[in-house]
């Protein structure tokens, strides 16, 4: 009878053993699932078409707030020319990088500004990619609302109110059409962002 019991309890923890052997190695394939999709996921049409568009939209904010610093008063050209600029060639980097190298490049200094201004805030990184997606629409709204001089004005003296109309008036249908999906894009990506939980990739990989 105690060899008996003994037998049983030795069976018994080597069962133990090997449904916890059988749990990790499902955990382990549910891990390597959710990276491959991730990775599937990264190269697709979607992400392709949004990346693409970033990139155009970059360049037009370049375009843009240089236009607005050469057409409109000084005061425009600080709060919405120049960061028009700065923020439109962190698009065109952005964008431009993972189009041609299908990964996030290493330095993004003004996106990772972003995050550590919500760090120092309670934050994290996504509300930093958020405040990021949430300035590109601040300046778009901003800059189509600035007063910008009309092509025909002249000044015997100075310019009068007559001689300025809306921004967006002078973008066209191409040009507008351009300034909406990218605004489109951005919207998405706060929606996106706000969507729910990231996963920890790096917890995956471990």
């Amino acid at each position: 009878r105690l060899n008996f019991a003994r037998s049983m309890g030795c069976l018994q923890k080597h069962y133990q053993i090997l449904s916890k052997s059988r749990a990790q190695l499902q955990m382990g394939s549910v891990k390597l699932y959710a990276i491959a999709e991730r990775e599937r996921g990264r190269h697709s049409s979607l992400t392709i078409v949004l990346k693409q568009v970033g990139f155009v939209s970059g360049a037009m904010q370049v375009i843009g707030g240089f236009g607005l610093c050469k057409t409109t008063l000084s005061a425009a050209c600080k709060t919405y020319g120049v960061p028009l600029m700065v923020q439109g060639s962190e698009n065109v980097w952005e964008n431009g990088y993972y189009l041609l190298y299908h990964q996030e490049p290493g330095k993004i200094p003004l996106r990772y500004a972003y995050r550590q201004a919500a760090k120092l805030m309670g934050g994290d990184e996504k509300d930093g990619d958020i405040a990021f997606s949430t300035g590109d629409l601040i300046l778009s709204f901003g800059s189509a609302s600035t007063l910008t001089l009309r092509s025909d004005s002249w000044k015997l003296f100075h310019y009068i109110r007559e001689d300025y109309i809306r921004n967006w008036r002078t973008l066209g249908v191409a040009g507008g059409m351009s300034e909406l999906i990218g605004d489109a894009v951005s919207g998405f990506t706060i929606y996106h962002l706000l969507g729910g939980e990231s996963t920890n990739w790096a917890e995956l990989r471990e």
